[in-house]
């Protein structure tokens, strides 16, 4: 789910956002393949996401406008300072600007982010100098209305002077981003409407006052005061870079975070034509939702998006860092594996399997230290790390985990895990080490606890089976005694008859996949709701391949609705092609069916069903099999059949 979401945040952001994978190529050089696009990017940049993932940024790139971005550089210098890279790159094609950061996400992945900043530069480079000429224009009129110019050159220049400060009045009112000026002496001067509804501030509230009275800046980690942006301008006459990670404190006391080491705030000095500063201007915006975006991209790169779990890369990073420290010399690993996962997945389907991975994800959470590390390993796997921590106190969690699952009534099934744990007790002792010894012990009990598992979850499905079908425990005896009374009397081996006994009982136990609407309908099926039916001999030969058990009969489940003449399901087998255990089961199952009350029927008399599966012989049934069961039934009451004692 949560993979989904980060999905369509990055469909929808308003970002570019690209995704590559470092490559060494040979000769030690380096490229950096396209992983990942979202919409933003294919029309910030033109290129299509079909046309480039998969191939190397210097492919992609040659014969671009953007080929004279230096994109190894960028990436470079991520990787030498481990540190967020910027630029701004001007594309001549779109006449745009456009704010370039790269972070990395690991070792060998990265992440560029493109951002439409031509707003905010056209502003930088405009705002100084449309103010200093407006100051020029009403401090010193004599230098620009000196005689030398003829009334109609005034009057051109003013329409024209007129026209870009409308111009600059317009794009301040305009543009997305929150904009203030101060003048020399630090009050605010102007507000522009983006700014009024990012601070809550209106432009007649704050016109005049102090900068620091209105803007009251702090580290959005400490809280503490930020130092004063406009201040720091004033007094030195260059551009002051605001502190990573600031928020604004807004009117109504909400905090908005406005910096941080991805998206950093520029605040500008404004001088005249004699390069004096007559003010200054912040340009800034609302990143809280940027924010929030960009944690959870970063979240999907460690986290399981199945259980909410760290995921492999995570306990890997980790295993690096605490091998070099202190902690891992009292280093405990827990190491858990799901007994009979793909057994619930193919008996319940994926949904109920995925359900069994959350409720054993939530157990191991909730009983671990909050200072554990708790994380899906692979699969049906997960591997706890647990710092600080006694052998004794290790086995204690794995009790604790042991008592939950056996309290736990939730699903279909019950939750069983194989666990193993294993203490790092050397200095030297390498973590992999622990893991492994974590692994044997968990792969003994798996050994000793899965038959067992297996067993139960049999019975489970037989009890789901009769609880949701019209299926029951009497009618499974019945088809055992019939075929076993057959079986006999073709001289069926002793490992026929066994083979034989188990399908008569488990033959349908594929229908623990079949909507319950389905097996309990009175009346007759729809197209749709019959082709569904026709799936449970397929569910049952899956569950049974996965049961090492029931593997040798897990062919006949799969053939047991094959007819003789070649018209059954899922093969299509005629004849002889279909098995000698299906045939017999085929005859015995529709006489019981027949002469059994059905949800959508009432039970036939013995020889109405008698004569029907005779009718059927050669066509639905093997002859030679209908033969033998008249011939049983007529020589042998029914009473005396019943009787057959079961082998297995």
């Amino acid at each position: 789910m949560k993979a989904e979401i980060m999905r369509k945040i990055l469909q929808q952001i308003p970002l570019g956002c690209a995704i590559h994978k470092l490559i060494e190529e040979q000769g030690g050089n380096k490229d950096y393949i396209f992983l990942d696009v979202n919409p933003t990017f294919e029309k910030l940049t033109g290129l299509t996401k079909k046309a480039i993932v998969g191939k190397g940024v210097k492919e992609v790139l040659y014969g671009t406008e953007l080929r004279a971005f230096d994109w190894i550089g960028l990436y470079e210098g991520v990787t030498l300072s481990g540190q967020t890279q910027e630029v701004k790159q001007y594309l001549e094609s779109l006449k745009r600007w456009y704010k370039i950061t790269a972070f990395a996400i690991d070792k060998e992945h990265f992440v560029t982010v493109f951002q439409d900043v031509t707003k905010e530069v056209e502003l930088e480079n405009a705002l100084g100098e449309k103010e200093s000429r407006i100051n020029d224009l009403t401090t010193e009129p004599d230098v620009i209305f000196n005689e030398r110019f003829e009334v109609t050159d005034r009057e051109r220049y003013r329409e024209e002077l007129y026209c870009e400060k409308e111009l600059y009045r317009i794009t301040l009112l305009s543009i997305g981003e929150g904009v203030v000026t101060t003048d020399q002496a630090g009050r605010i001067s102007m507000l522009n409407p983006a700014a009024q509804q990012i601070t809550g501030w209106s432009e007649d509230e704050v016109k005049g006052k102090p900068f620091d009275e209105v803007f009251k800046l702090i580290n959005e980690d400490t809280g503490e005061m930020v130092e004063n942006p406009i201040a720091e301008a004033l007094r030195t006459g260059s551009t002051v870079s605001l502190d990573k990670h600031t928020a604004l404190v807004t009117k109504e006391g909400c905090r908005v975070l406005i910096a941080d080491s991805v998206i950093p705030i520029k605040v500008a000095p404004i001088k005249d034509m004699k390069g004096q500063t007559v003010g200054a201007v912040m340009v800034f915006r609302d990143i809280t939702q940027e924010k929030v975006w960009q944690e959870k991209f970063n979240s999907l790169n460690w986290r399981d998006p199945l259980t909410g779990l760290y995921n492999r890369r995570f306990v890997e990073e980790e295993f690096a860092r605490w091998q070099a420290s202190s902690r891992a010399f009292s280093i405990a690993v827990i190491v858990a594996d799901i007994n009979g996962l793909k057994l619930v997945n193919d008996m319940f389907g994926v949904q109920e399997g995925d359900n069994l991975l959350k409720r054993a994800a939530r157990i191991l959470r909730e009983s671990c230290r909050k200072t554990d590390i708790v994380a899906r390993w692979d699969g049906d796997e997960f591997i706890i790390l647990l710092p600080r921590i006694t052998a004794r106190a290790a086995e204690k969690i794995v009790e604790r985990i042991k008592n939950r699952c056996l309290q736990e009534k939730e699903g279909e099934v019950q939750l069983s895990l194989a666990i193993g744990y294993a203490v790092k007790r050397k200095p030297l002792e390498s973590l992999n080490q622990v893991v492994k010894e974590a692994e044997e012990m968990m792969n003994r009990t798996k050994l000793m606890e899965e038959k067992s598992y297996r067993n139960a979850v049999v019975s489970s499905i037989l009890m789901t089976l009769f609880a949701k079908s019209t299926e029951t425990e009497e009618h499974a005896e019945r088809l055992k005694s019939y075929c076993l009374a057959i079986g006999r009397k073709m001289r069926l081996s002793s490992k026929e008859l066994d083979e034989l006994a188990l399908l008569a009982v488990l033959h349908d136990i594929g229908k623990v996949g079949i909507r319950e609407s389905i097996l309990q309908k009175p009346g007759p099926l729809t197209a749709e709701e019959w082709e569904e039916m026709k799936k449970h001999p397929e569910i049952g030969w899956r569950i049974a391949k996965g049961i090492s058990e029931l593997v040798h009969i897990a062919e006949y489940i799969l053939c047991h609705h094959e007819r003789w003449d070649g018209h059954g399901y899922p093969r299509g087998l005629k004849g002889e092609e279909i098995p000698l255990l299906c045939r017999i089961l085929a005859v015995v199952d529709a006489y019981d069916a027949m002469t059994s009350d059905r949800v959508y029927r009432k039970a036939m008399s013995r020889e109405r069903a008698l004569a029907e599966i005779k009718r059927n012989a050669g066509t639905q049934f093997d002859p030679h099999v209908v033969e033998t069961f008249l011939d049983l039934l007529a020589k042998e009451d029914t009473e005396k059949i019943n009787k057959v004692k079961p082998l297995v």
